[in-house]
């Protein structure tokens, strides 16, 4: 990759920021129409019954007394989930090579090896489950892929020479900074937070300009990733984050993250701080298409994917052109019901969320009968009501049914 760092006193700076936020603002326009519809989901996912929820003229959905959900929707989307996982994940090693010719056999297998360790290193089982999770149950799942390296200290031996008493070899344990893993690295996007091009569909997602993400990170984190060479403009984000009060941290209006069950998880998101010296930022990721001669960039006249990071909403910390994503961008998005001409589709739960409703008003309604029908008094009158039709109930209410055993 080509980094370069832009102070943020160059003209360029607010210029890019710009960029990046409008292309988020753009994204989140559309990609906020669903997401009522996936809270749905995910209740439906969780088998939770609102008792609030009222229909389009205000009444109760369940205004029974005793709420019980069915999960018959969640057990289909499980047995899809588990077919699927076996599809993808079923044979090892997951990723097959087939050679095209006999001087590909070698090459081939020893590059399948490879690949197998890298999906181990990565947990390549756990990102399958939970992007094709995301596909049944929001419609849509994303993985980023990007190429990355980790690092790691170990202790090795290092021969050195002590000239006293007589010039010898004494072999040192040292502390080394080693590469620990150099290759591809997967991870999930929660949908919420995963900001593709909306002006084409959703499976046409490489046709698009932009791809972005947000995600929240640590003053010390991207400390780290300056230290790195990754990140800069560093030092601007701790100078404004003084005392209790972050500006880094989510603001109000992202405060609202999802909350399936009501257990609690949507915690304030300022509570994210644990201290003045280490506030949490949100930031903005965004690869995105340009021509890098347009912003000052570079001399080229060509289209590149260039990466920029926005941390706190103003700064930028990243700006890099994107060079290993063979023109690119590092996502994979899946869909349920595949469309490539709507911007979305519907997941599993949309698509049978009214047997799912129906089938557990069935079961509450009648249970709610057979509550009240338990402990009634009933006021009879025998000239106009046969009796045996309430004292000895069958499948052809009472009298007519004793007739015809009779």
């Amino acid at each position: 990759m080509e980094r370069m760092q832009i102070p943020r006193t160059d003209p360029r700076h607010q210029t890019l920021v710009k960029l990046v936020t409008d292309c988020h603002r753009l994204s989140k326009k559309y990609m906020e129409g669903r997401y009522s519809s996936w809270t749905k989901a995910e209740k439906m996912d969780a088998a939770f019954i609102d008792v609030t929820e009222t229909d389009e003229k205000g009444r109760k959905m369940n205004p029974f007394e005793r709420q019980i959900y069915i999960p018959v929707s969640r057990a289909c989307k499980d047995v899809i989930l588990t077919y699927w996982i076996d599809v993808f994940a079923g044979q090892r090693p997951i990723m097959k090579l087939h050679p095209r010719g006999p001087e590909d056999v070698k090459p081939a297998k020893l590059h399948e090896i490879v690949l197998d360790y890298q999906n181990e290193r990565q947990r390549l089982i756990l990102c399958l489950y939970q992007w094709l999770n995301d596909i049944l149950r929001y419609g849509m799942g994303d993985i980023k892929n990007v190429f990355g390296r980790d690092y790691t200290t170990a202790f090795v031996t290092v021969p050195t020479i002590v000239p006293y008493p007589v010039p010898h070899v004494v072999n040192k344990r040292v502390e080394k900074r080693v590469m620990a893993y150099e290759g591809p690295k997967y991870s999930n996007t929660d949908p919420r937070k995963f900001f593709p091009d909306p002006r084409v569909p959703t499976a046409k997602v490489q046709d698009g300009q932009f791809v972005g993400y947000e995600y929240g990170r640590s003053y010390y984190y991207l400390k780290q990733m300056a230290e790195k060479g990754v990140y800069y403009n560093v030092e601007y984000l701790k100078a404004e984050s003084p005392g209790s009060e972050y500006p880094g941290v989510y603001p109000a209006e992202d405060e609202d993250r999802h909350d399936t069950t009501g257990a609690g998880s949507n915690a304030d998101a300022r509570e994210m701080s644990l201290d003045e010296n280490n506030p949490w930022f949100k930031i903005w990721e965004f690869y995105i298409e340009l021509v890098p001669a347009d912003y000052e960039l570079t001399e080229s006249t060509r289209p590149e994917i260039w990466i920029f990071t926005v941390a706190n909403e103003r700064v930028l910390i990243r700006s890099e052109r994107m060079i290993n994503a063979h023109g690119r961008f590092p996502c994979v998005v899946g869909q349920y019901d595949y469309d490539r001409n709507n911007l979305f589709s519907q997941g599993f739960y949309e698509s049978v969320q009214g047997m799912q409703d129906l089938l557990n008003w069935m079961y509450n309604s009648h249970i709610e009968n057979v509550r009240r029908f338990l402990n009634d008094t009933l006021v009879v009158d025998p000239t106009a009501v046969n009796i045996r039709d309430i004292t000895k109930p069958m499948a052809a209410k009472g009298a007519v049914a004793q007739e015809c055993l009779h």
